[in-house]
């Protein structure tokens, strides 16, 4: 479902399918980094991973323990932490799929008479005065995420996993190498690769979303990208929320079914620097064969830390 959710898993052990509910939160409920909206990523208890079920399919659930890898590519560094758990079904028997994922925003709703673009294009003005982040070109860029991912292959029956993660990514581009802070030439940088087709929405919210998880934005580029968010046709203004680190924010969503699946796409901006907070996935009418209910989130993605270092 998500391109970032597509990540191998090591160390599995396998058990019987046919888990209650309540097995299964007591299992993957744990493994949201943000259950509370707060505090650190739980950590996962091995002996729920290694309690036996009893047998009722052919096809086995697996669960993985926890995987630390640093990857250094040029002057790159990217440290994930992730832990999966992953369940499959055959035949009548359903997973309790709606017991693995975290519950939906709330969105507070207020009277607000201006269209979203135009909403949207006054906190990219508020972003491009801000000053926030702090920092010039050619300085290190660091960025801390916590993400929660659902991943599933559908054959002869469906395989899911759940994959939360923290994610840390450290990086020195040449000071020649930023993203243009222009909206359209910004735009036109972002299609370089995937240009736009009949699906163009979505596909430049993914591409938006691609650049957020891999760059530090300076104040002028991050209002160039809520500029072409802005942009978009059936944008639409969901309310006042808080991000999945208790964070307040508005949002704002795109609808589109590019996956597959009907799926609401969610971006939480902070309206006083336009410092975009988090991005969310969501089924909202069916699920096809991933049995999950809906509404179901399968997938968040909160930027806890962007900022330019000196080093």
């Amino acid at each position: 479902m998500n391109p970032q959710a597509r990540r191998s898993w090591s160390g599995r052990r396998e058990h019987a399918d046919g888990r209650t509910e309540e097995e299964i939160r007591k299992i993957v409920g744990p493994l949201d980094p943000m259950p509370n909206d707060t505090g650190p990523v739980p950590q996962l208890d091995p002996a729920l991973l290694h309690e036996p079920a009893p047998e009722a399919t052919d096809r086995k659930p697996t669960a993985a323990a926890g995987v630390r890898r640093a990857v250094l590519a040029g002057a790159a560094v990217v440290v994930v932490a992730a832990v999966a758990v992953v369940w499959g079904t055959v035949g009548p028997v359903a997973p309790r799929g709606h017991a693995a994922t975290p519950p939906p925003l709330a969105f507070v709703s207020h009277q607000e008479t201006r269209p979203p673009n135009i909403a949207l294009a006054e906190i990219a003005d508020r972003a491009a005065a801000s000053g926030v982040p702090a920092g010039e070109p050619g300085q290190t860029e660091y960025l801390k995420m916590r993400n929660w991912y659902l991943h599933s292959q559908v054959s002869e029956g469906t395989e899911s996993e759940v994959i939360p993660e923290v994610t840390e990514v450290s990086r020195r581009h040449a000071p020649s190498a930023r993203p243009p802070a222009d909206a359209e030439t910004l735009k036109g940088w972002l299609y370089r690769e995937n240009p736009p087709d009949r699906v163009g929405p979505i596909k430049t919210y993914l591409a938006v979303t691609d650049l957020l998880r891999d760059r530090v934005l300076l104040p002028r580029e991050r209002a160039a990208v809520l500029r072409i968010i802005s942009g978009l046709p059936e944008l639409r203004y969901e309310g006042e929320t808080h991000d999945r680190a208790g964070r307040p924010g508005q949002a704002y969503s795109l609808d589109s079914d590019y996956s597959g699946l009907p799926t609401r796409y969610t971006l939480i901006v902070d309206p006083t620097n336009g410092v975009i907070l988090a991005n969310e996935q969501m089924l909202t009418t069916r699920a096809g064969e991933l049995q999950v209910s809906i509404p179901s989130v399968i997938g968040y993605e909160t930027y806890l830390r962007t900022e330019f270092r000196r080093q």
